[in-house]
């Protein structure tokens, strides 16, 4: 809640970003952390409550200092940049965007969200390589004949359901060697009626059997975080894909029951933006010095 007197961050980035391509919708990100044993060993459970957290549809406002600089490290050229970020306070953040107050099982879920750490990242969508106001089909989206897969790091949509809670059983991206990387939920409802969910998850570098997250905030009850899991299909690389020789084919969203609507899906580059140092204005909001790392040049993509 903003105090009379306060500044309304997310207000006023709204208002900027009818005028300026500064004012970004962001989507945070944190790993999950593991569980260690009675050596201090860490191991492959995820320690409970504290899942990873996805947390798309943030406003924020980019503030350049180096939009990008070329650095020759062992590994090739890696592009990389500095900028400050404003974005509203965490409070704001979780009453706004995942309906939780500041009390309460929604709140007690969440726990490890009570303040943002270094190292956190805010993913911006940098270039947006297909995107679709409506499915071509019940769900299942026909992408055209030449759409690329090389400079896609993330999808994102938004999900409802008519009448009931409902749940997204997979999520399938698929390319038109017929190779597949499905995401599969988790058996616990993911969505209702009440609004729409927005779901975010990678399409780059991932592995069978990587996990992602993403927070169901139902409208009554604990908020509750999902996971989903990956399975690669006859070793689909979405950076092979190079809208040439290969190309990807289509998006298909399923769900357990009858009465599941998305739109919005967006295909992007995402523009990685790792926080190292947060200047925070309590109640009001908060200014982070974050560094972007992008990895690769794009045309080094395309070639590799």
């Amino acid at each position: 809640m903003v105090k009379t007197g306060s500044i309304n961050m997310a207000k006023a980035i709204r208002r900027i970003g009818h005028r300026s391509g500064q004012a970004r919708k962001m989507t945070f990100y944190r790993t999950a952390i593991q569980s260690k044993d009675n050596y201090g060993i860490e191991s492959d459970t995820v320690a409970a409550g504290n899942e990873g957290l996805t947390i798309p549809n943030i406003d924020a406002f980019i503030a350049p200092i180096v939009t990008s600089t070329d650095s020759f490290t062992r590994a090739g050229h890696t592009v990389v940049g500095s900028a400050s970020i404003y974005i509203p306070a965490l409070s704001t953040i979780k009453n706004n965007i995942l309906g939780i107050s500041a009390s309460g099982a929604h709140n007690a879920r969440l726990s490890s969200f009570n303040e943002l750490e270094s190292k956190d990242i805010l993913y911006d969508m940098e270039k947006i390589i297909y995107s679709a106001d409506a499915p071509t089909n019940d769900n299942s989206y026909t992408l055209p004949s030449n759409t690329s897969g090389f400079e896609v790091d993330r999808l994102q949509f938004k999900v409802t359901a008519i009448g009931s809670p409902n749940r997204i059983t997979t999520v399938v991206i698929t390319d038109s060697a017929g190779k597949t990387l499905t995401w599969t939920f988790d058996s616990s409802t993911n969505f209702d009626n009440a609004k729409y969910h927005i779901v975010d998850l990678p399409l780059t570098d991932v592995s069978a059997s990587d996990k992602a997250y993403y927070i169901y905030v139902p409208s009554s009850g604990a908020t509750g975080i999902r996971t989903v899991t990956a399975t690669i299909g006859s070793s689909f690389d979405i950076k092979d894909v190079d809208g040439e020789t290969i190309t990807l084919s289509s998006v298909v969203i399923t769900s357990n029951t009858a009465g599941m609507t998305t739109k919005d899906l967006h295909l992007y580059k995402a523009g990685e933006w790792r926080i190292n140092a947060i200047k925070e204005y309590r109640d009001e909001y908060m200014e982070l010095a974050c560094a972007k790392i992008r990895g690769e040049r794009g045309s080094r993509r395309r070639a590799y």
